[in-house]
């Protein structure tokens, strides 16, 4: 007699295990979290310190032409001395050429927006990005839209707001404006970026991006 499978069996067997978390992942798991913080601080600084050069006399073009030319010399001196330019293969045209200009212009726009609106203010607008990083990626097609997404980036705003403190801030449309269409390209060029990533390697990314923004 054929032996017939229990009917608990066939529905155990149908319930999709989620693969376990190695050990040797835990490391870079949390080199990925350090490598965030380390991320969101610079950034925190880069802005705070724009003002202040503002107030100097320094100009956002100014500013931006130091920051990205910096960023070239650098990315120049590393593939230069490996003799290996990365290249952008052409299944990932598209999304290079979207993601180049959402790159291109998310920085110079916030920063022209600090002339016409505190700081905290721009900021503030422009952490809505996340929010709309996950609508841009349930769009096209790489992560699905959950609640509890949703949720945390809206408690995560919310936070922002309160710790910002721009209840009296002075309100310029001018501002507002460019620091939105900022926080639209912001969210654009991480997602872009992270369509790239399966095409290229991350540091290959972040060099094409860069060296492509200054042609455009």
């Amino acid at each position: 007699m054929e032996h017939q499978p229990s009917p608990r069996a066939h529905v155990a067997s149908a319930v999709p295990v989620a693969p376990a978390v190695s050990a040797a992942s835990a490391p870079r798991v949390w080199l990925g979290l350090t490598l965030l913080l380390v991320s969101a601080l610079i950034f925190s600084l880069h802005n705070a310190a724009a003002r202040l050069a503002y107030d100097e006399g320094v100009t956002p073009t100014t500013i931006t032409a130091m920051r990205t030319w910096a960023i070239v010399i650098l990315f120049a001196l590393l593939f230069g001395s490996r003799g290996h330019w990365p290249k952008v293969p052409r299944a990932a045209w598209a999304a290079f050429a979207v993601t180049a200009i959402a790159y291109s212009i998310h920085n110079p726009l916030l920063l022209i927006a600090f002339q016409f609106i505190p700081v905290s203010l721009a900021v503030l607008v422009l952490y809505l990005f996340p929010l709309l990083v996950g609508f841009m990626a349930a769009a096209i097609g790489l992560e699905r839209l959950k609640r509890h997404t949703l949720a945390a980036a809206a408690v995560a705003f919310i936070g922002v707001a309160l710790v910002l403190e721009t209840g009296r801030a002075a309100l310029d449309w001018r501002g507002l404006a460019l620091a939105a269409i900022s926080a639209v390209a912001l969210a654009g060029n991480i997602v872009g970026a992270a369509e790239l990533n399966r095409h290229l390697r991350a540091l290959a990314v972040s060099a094409v991006m860069d060296l492509k923004s200054r042609r455009l």
